[in-house]
């Protein structure tokens, strides 16, 4: 029997074990063929043996001069040992107020040892996790999450930008005909914040429309007829 990547095998024998004492014998061997013992009669009957190594084998060896029952092994447990684990993310860049849950996976996936997964963080005035990996962003900065499982870690650099102070756009105000755009420029500050919930308004749709495009950094605005319109650009926490 072999169970790769075991550190050890522990083998149980059925209680109705049992060959010809002294002269039939029950031997065990390891991957190598090295003997780990010999038994008789029923020495090995409800016996569990621990051997080193991923691989054991049960070899029976009879006279063929009387006959028993045999043997029976009921279980072989494997301890397969953790060798490392890894995040589902390495690095997050978040704004304060956002959540992600972050998972530690263990290698190999069939290790027998405990899986169970402690958590830390290295400054809380920045980052905070729960027992359930939880990260919940809380002031700008950074910080790193990390996971421990048996002695083995794996970390995560969590990057928390700042709230939104202000947002610039390149004009105050704008004249245009019914049926003219203009794609108004916008920069929030401080310029490495991420924004929450960003939006534009119009005050007055039937005068002018406004169009938000994040990833450019502009709002599309569009004059439908004579009038006022104060266009608005907002976020969260400003």
């Amino acid at each position: 029997y072999t169970a790769s990547g075991a550190e050890s095998l522990s083998v149980t024998f059925n209680e109705s074990t049992s060959v010809d004492k002294d002269h039939d014998f029950l031997y065990l061997y390891d991957a190598d063929g090295a003997l780990l013992g010999k038994y008789t009669g029923t020495e090995l009957a409800g016996k569990t043996i621990t051997v080193t190594g991923d691989t054991i084998e049960v070899q029976l060896v009879s006279d063929d001069a009387a006959t028993d029952y045999g043997f029976k092994v009921d279980t072989i447990t494997a301890s397969i040992p953790l060798q490392r684990i890894k995040l589902s993310e390495t690095e997050l860049t978040l704004a304060i107020g956002d959540k992600v849950t972050l998972t530690a996976t263990c290698y190999p996936e069939n290790t027998t040892a405990d899986k169970t997964v402690t958590w830390k963080n290295s400054d809380e005035t920045i980052v905070t996790v729960s027992d359930k990996g939880e990260v919940i962003a809380v002031g700008a900065g950074s910080g790193t999450v990390t996971a421990t499982v048996g002695g083995k870690e794996a970390s995560c650099k969590v990057t928390v930008s700042p709230a939104v102070e202000g947002i610039a756009t390149d004009l105050d105000q704008l004249t245009l005909h019914a049926g003219q755009t203009y794609m108004l420029s916008y920069k929030l500050l401080p310029t490495n914040t991420i924004p929450k919930n960003l939006q534009v308004d119009s005050s007055q749709a039937k005068v002018a429309t406004a169009t938000l495009d994040s990833k450019k950094g502009i709002v599309n605005v569009k004059a439908l007829s004579a009038g006022m319109a104060v266009i608005t650009i907002k976020a969260d926490k400003y």
